[in-house]
């Protein structure tokens, strides 16, 4: 999720563990940093953009989101901690710091992304879409919780146990939300398709009308599905036949980066003179009406990769 909502919900988890009687302001302190430090800290693989959208893409959400990622970056910031606030009890300071990275971990698995748990071992990219990167009811949630525990700090537990099962129950009715939608989709068409992957993504606003894509062997659909109006498809696209071209294009680096990514991915092409022209979707970003990011990867005549790279789909 947005680093916005991960910062607010360490420093609730930061609040729950902090005491009225609290002898040290120093200790307050460094519990705090320690939970903002473990709600953040994951996302750090932000700097492999400095290398090329093309590394983000590959490591984004794999090794610090990972399992032995997550004991390791505790670790780090237990150390941290403790050298800027000598007092703190080691053990405890990291069960503070894995519990933030473990509530960081488990929000991005409730989105689209994709998130490598068990990186290198599973190179899966798992997602529960349940929610969008940013939902704007757990940020109000959060936000407003802490505001009210600072104003009325005598019940400052009340407000935020408030705010966390607020959340829970939020996330709850959107699980159960989408798992029925996610049946609806399939009962629809099952029945008349052999089904190979189905998705139904989060709506940008709203809990009851969803996006879903199902791939058959030759189509993939597009449409929504609501709780009461049912599955109404908008699109079927015909999945492009395997020739030489799209082999040779599957083959260019920036497409096995994004192929690795992509959960639905479209291939398209076009002959432009002696060259080809090759677009790979993720329609995962297309099913919203965005205008989504796609690799594109430009062919000689004799189908030998002469560029390829992240491009927009005006391209």
């Amino acid at each position: 999720m947005d680093n916005l909502t991960h910062g607010l919900a360490g420093a609730v988890m930061a609040g729950l563990c902090t005491t009225k009687e609290e002898q040290s302001r120093q200790l307050a302190q460094a519990r705090f940093w320690t939970f903002l430090l473990g709600a953040e800290v994951p996302d750090i693989d932000i700097v492999t953009r400095l290398s090329s959208d093309l590394d983000y893409l590959s490591l984004h959400r794999g090794p610090s989101h990972s399992l032995w990622g997550m004991a390791l970056l505790a670790g780090l910031i237990t150390l941290f901690i403790r050298r800027i606030f000598p007092a703190v009890n080691l053990a405890r300071t990291y069960g503070y710091a894995l519990a933030a990275i473990v509530v960081h971990v488990f929000l991005d698995l409730l989105t689209s992304y994709g998130t490598q748990v068990f990186y290198p071992w599973n190179l899966t990219k798992y997602s529960w879409d349940i929610l969008m990167i940013v939902d704007p009811l757990i940020i109000m949630i959060l936000g407003l919780g802490l505001y009210f525990a600072r104003v009325h700090s005598v019940q400052r537990r009340r407000f935020l146990w408030g705010a966390v099962m607020l959340v829970g129950l939020y996330i709850g009715g959107r699980v159960w939300v989408h798992h029925d939608l996610y049946h609806q989709v399939v009962t629809s068409l099952g029945t008349d398709y052999a089904l190979k992957r189905v998705s139904v993504l989060p709506p940008v606003v709203g809990i009851s009308n969803w996006n879903f894509i199902v791939e058959t062997e030759n189509s993939m659909f597009l449409g929504n599905v609501d709780l009461n109006r049912g599955v109404t498809t908008r699109e079927v696209l015909p999945k492009p036949q395997v020739d030489p071209v799209v082999t040779a294009a599957m083959r260019a680096p920036a497409a096995e980066v994004f192929l690795g990514f992509a959960r639905h991915p479209y291939l398209t092409y076009e002959k432009l003179g002696d060259r080809y022209l090759v677009k790979i979707v993720d329609m995962r970003y297309q099913v919203r009406n965005r205008s989504p990011f796609m690799v594109v990867v430009q062919l000689d005549r004799n189908l030998n990769v002469i560029d390829s790279g992240l491009g927009s789909r005006s391209e």
